[in-house]
């Protein structure tokens, strides 16, 4: 869920507790605000979903590199929704993002003030970002591109809701048959031919099995060699 915040009240109560009861779920939410007074639902949501919320009006309209230390001008180039990317634009005039609610840094701007923000708690993710110029000027110039998709990755939380159950037996099959070489027989009645084809079939489901377990890390390789 992306959420882009304006400068009026848009969302009441009911909006509110459904965005958190699907957060709550660990489904990914992106709150986007800019400049005071374009916040104001990033505020609401902020607040009810980790205690968080952004103010101020910084000229940006800086490209910023990997930074030294999360105090200092830049991006946290060790967090997976950073990966492939050397210089991000971090948008024109832009918000700040106050450093409460379990949120960690992943985008400071020039000034240095922190721009973006990440909560990864309890299987629960998102992304509190003070700048959404970012999405509409310079798109081309630094970065942007790359980062849309790898946030929209991170938030989709693929590892947690596509893993399959490690207590399911594919099509109820048992891992092993014993065959008797001479009549061609098993315990339960087979012929060889049979579990023949159930062991190529237990093959491929394990590999399909094995494809589908993805962890953060070999998703954003795929990801990777997609783009």
């Amino acid at each position: 869920l992306w959420i882009i915040s304006s400068d009026q009240n848009m969302l009441n109560a009911e909006h509110v507790a459904v965005i958190k009861e699907f957060f709550d779920q660990g489904h990914g939410v992106y709150i986007w605000g800019d400049n005071s007074p374009f916040y104001v639902d990033a505020n609401v949501v902020g607040k009810a979903l980790f205690g968080a919320t952004m103010s101020g009006n910084e000229h940006g309209d800086q490209v910023v590199e990997k930074w030294t230390g999360p105090n200092t001008r830049g991006f946290d180039s060790e967090h997976l929704i950073m990966r492939g990317i050397d210089k991000l634009y971090e948008g024109i005039t832009i918000a700040t993002v106050s450093h409460s609610g379990n949120l960690k840094g992943l985008v400071n701007g020039s000034k240095p003030n922190l721009v973006t923000a990440v909560y990864q708690e309890e299987g629960k993710r998102a992304i509190m970002d003070g700048g959404f110029t970012r999405l509409f000027c310079n798109w081309d110039s630094a970065g942007t591109g790359r980062y849309v998709v790898n946030a929209a990755a991170w938030l989709a939380h693929v590892e947690k809701f596509c893993k399959p159950k490690e207590e399911e037996k594919p099509y109820g099959f048992e891992k092993s048959v014993f065959v008797n070489s001479q009549s061609g027989h098993g315990h339960n009645g087979m012929n060889a031919s049979d579990v023949e084809d159930e062991e190529e079939l237990e093959a491929e489901i394990r590999e399909r099995n094995e494809a589908n377990a993805l962890d953060e890390e070999n998703f954003f390789e795929i990801l990777e060699s997609m783009l």
